[in-house]
């Protein structure tokens, strides 16, 4: 997790570093953040994709 990141989801570096980064998608946005990354694995870009996230706060 980059700086951005920790900001975003409002945890340090330290309370991210053993969890993944799916953890903090929202559970409904989870399939479409999948299939996002794994065309980002295959060398596709997006630049049309939002999801929603699990934050510190909530």
């Amino acid at each position: 997790m980059n700086t951005a990141g920790c900001k975003l989801l409002g945890y340090s570096e330290e309370e991210l570093v053993y969890h993944s980064f799916d953890e903090f998608v929202h559970p409904e946005d989870k399939d479409i953040s999948t299939k996002e990354v794994m065309k980002l694995g295959e060398g596709e870009t997006t630049f049309k994709f939002e999801n929603r996230y699990i934050t510190k706060k909530r």
